[in-house]
Formats: structure tokens, C-alpha cells, sequence
């Protein structure tokens, strides 16, 4: 294990952190500081994969698929690193702007909490269903790594883990359902609601804005 984290695995890391080309000034913002944790953030995720412990063979990005029925579209996904009985599922934080503005000018960095989504679980708990695999969600920011697993964590229990399946199946039957009301038609947008509040739409052209009015065109 300790062979794949050789100093050209740290050097190949930072090279391809450094070919991201931001979208905005704000995204460039975040960016530059990130680059600034970026190997102590790495450090403590190499540190948690090996608490953990994976055998060879090790697969990163392993595609899984699972069908939640009575659905009929599969559910496909990636886990971050398995092997034959285990998956880790990474989530790194970084400092985000929050808080008072810094000079009058800008907000300040500020560290985010280390703390698990009920989203992280819904995601890692698919991934173990999909895969019959052991699941470990490892999460690190620049000082620390926290592990979650069966042993530390109710949420990887039998009986919590169905809460999450539950809510995935009833998403899939409801898209399912949707998909077949306004296939080959323009009236999507009467029944789903257009989400920008993802960083990926913050961007100095207004795209959101501009998105929200193209999807507000067929709403009746």
C-alpha cells in the first residue's frame, strides 16, 4: 500500500491540480487559496486510506450500478477507491469565504466543518449496495481526517442504510414518472424546478440568469 504513495504520486497530484482552469474570479479565488492546503488536505487523505487498509488488487473509480425496482432506469456511480471487500468514498474541505467582509473588500477564508452530509451517506451507502462492499467514508481538510464507518457510525447500520435505498427509490420512481409525462414534449420545466445554487453556476456572465429565463419560457 505504502508504494503507490511515492513522491511522483504527490508531484502527479499537484500537476494536475495545477491544469484547472477557474471560471470566475471568485472561482479563482477559492482556487488559489485551495492550492495553498492542497498537499496537507492530500497528506490527510493518504494518512485515512491507509488507517483503513486496502489490498491489491485496488481499483480507483470503480463503476457500480444498481436497479432499484419497481424502477426500470439503473443507477450508476463511481466509488473513489475499492478493493475486494472494502470502499472508501474521499470528501476533502477546504476554506470558503464567509462571515464579515476582510478590509471592507472581500470576505475572509474561513475553515469549513469536517463534518459528514446526509448526502456523503446516502452517496456511500448506494456505492455498498451496488458493490457488496465494506463502506468507509474518509473525510479530511488540512489539519485532520475523520473515518466513518460500521464500527463509529449508525448511519452504516442495516437499518439506517435502508432509509437511504428508500430515498433513492422513491427518487427514481418520481423521475421515472416525469420523464414519461413530457417525453417528446417541451413542459419539463412545469414540473421541475431549475437549481442554481451550485458553485458550478457562479460565474461572471450571469448563467443562471440567463438559464432561468430560457426555463421559464414553457411554464404555463
Amino acid at each position: 500500500m505504502t508504494k503507490i504513495f511515492t513522491k511522483k504520486f504527490y508531484e502527479e497530484a499537484v500537476d494536475a491540480y495545477n491544469k484547472y482552469k477557474p471560471t470566475s474570479q471568485a472561482d479563482r479565488e477559492q482556487y488559489e487559496n485551495n492550492k495553498k492546503e492542497f498537499l496537507l488536505v492530500l497528506n490527510n487523505v493518504v494518512e485515512g486510506i491507509k488507517e483503513i487498509g486496502l489490498t491489491p488488487p485496488i481499483v480507483g473509480e470503480k463503476p457500480l450500478n444498481y436497479l432499484f425496482e419497481p424502477a426500470e432506469v439503473l443507477v450508476t456511480g463511481h466509488a473513489d477507491l475499492s478493493d475486494l471487500t472494502k470502499l472508501i468514498e474521499i470528501k476533502s474541505k477546504y476554506k470558503i469565504r464567509k462571515g464579515l467582509l476582510k478590509d471592507g473588500v472581500t470576505r475572509a477564508f474561513h475553515k469549513a466543518k469536517l463534518e459528514p452530509t446526509y448526502g456523503y451517506f446516502l452517496q456511500t451507502n448506494f456505492y455498498a449496495l451496488a458493490s457488496g462492499l465494506k463502506p468507509y467514508l474518509l473525510m479530511a481538510d488540512s489539519s485532520q481526517y475523520k473515518i466513518y464507518s460500521i464500527e463509529n457510525c449508525q448511519e452504516f447500520e442495516p437499518e439506517h442504510q435502508q432509509k437511504y435505498f428508500d430515498h433513492i427509490r422513491q427518487a427514481c420512481i418520481r423521475r421515472e414518472r416525469l420523464i414519461k409525462r413530457h417525453l417528446g414534449k417541451k413542459t419539463w420545466t412545469q414540473d421541475v424546478y431549475l437549481d442554481t445554487n451550485s458553485y458550478y453556476w457562479k460565474d461572471e456572465i450571469d448563467t443562471a440568469g440567463d438559464a432561468h429565463k430560457l426555463w421559464n419560457q414553457n411554464i404555463k
